[in-house]
């Protein structure tokens, strides 16, 4: 699907970073291991303790987890991929995502209206057609962020991907504990017919938004359930930055 990486780059690439009225700018955790391949055509359950009728062999017990290797780098802003036992994760400093196979990781910058350049990274696993990506925009710390608007433009981003004629539906629901808008839509691209569902989320304490994606075919919907709950915040996860003391609260400072 050639397409794919431009779908990517839509939803990656869509922030609200608005001016303020006067022009100035205002443990290794996460992801069980077990989690189903995003891009497999199936999932099988393991059948290692079954016996037949009158055999009395023993189960063997299940081999060892293989111990996570060391985080590498991407060099595509802070993101790192780590081999685990089952697969890959995908490392933000405050979140980690549970791939099968090990994802290819590009840089994603876009430019506000206002002329900014915003960062971002899209880690993405395809294999026939299938499709599974992890959106990370990592927002300037000196450019306000419009929540509610960023998170829209996020979703109708993905949606420009599709020929007129679509349908879509929004759910609140939650990636890891953040809260999130799960996106569900179908649709034609270039004479074919796609699923496609993202959960799209921003993380305060990081400052960041996240959004976890998914292109299937309509009749290939397996699966989903794990992609998500390879999703959570990481056991050593970064944690928020103070505010600087002249943008606390004035009852914070009288405090000191």
């Amino acid at each position: 699907m050639r397409f794919v990486p431009a779908f990517a780059a839509v939803l990656a690439l869509t922030a609200a970073c608005d001016k303020k009225k006067d022009g100035d700018p205002a443990a290794t955790g996460g992801g069980a291991a077990g989690a189903a391949d995003p891009v497999a055509k199936g999932t099988d359950t393991a059948k290692g303790g079954d016996t037949k009728a009158g055999d009395t062999k023993p189960a063997e017990p299940p081999p060892a987890l293989k111990p996570p290797k060391a985080p590498e780098k991407t060099g595509v802003l802070d993101v790192e991929l780590q081999e685990v036992d089952g697969g890959w994760k995908v490392l933000t400093p405050r979140v980690s995502q549970f791939f099968a196979s090990k994802p290819t990781v590009q840089r994603q910058d876009a430019q506000t209206p206002f002329g900014d350049t915003v960062p971002g990274a899209v880690a993405m696993v395809e294999g026939g057609d299938r499709f599974a990506g992890l959106i990370y925009i990592p927002i300037p710390k000196d450019l306000p962020y419009d929540v509610p608007k960023g998170l829209k433009g996020a979703r109708d981003g993905m949606l420009g991907m599709f020929d007129p004629g679509y349908t879509a539906k929004d759910e609140k629901s939650k990636l890891g504990p953040l809260d999130a808008n799960h996106v569900i839509a179908e649709g034609s691209r270039e004479g074919h017919r796609f699923h496609v569902e993202a959960w799209i989320a921003y993380d305060e304490a990081g400052h960041s938004v996240y959004g976890l994606m998914a292109l299937r075919m309509p009749t290939d919907l397996g699966g989903l359930d794990k992609l998500v709950e390879g999703f959570s915040i990481r056991a050593d996860a970064k944690p928020a930055e103070e505010p600087a003391d002249d943008k606390k609260p004035a009852a914070e400072k009288k405090s000191k």
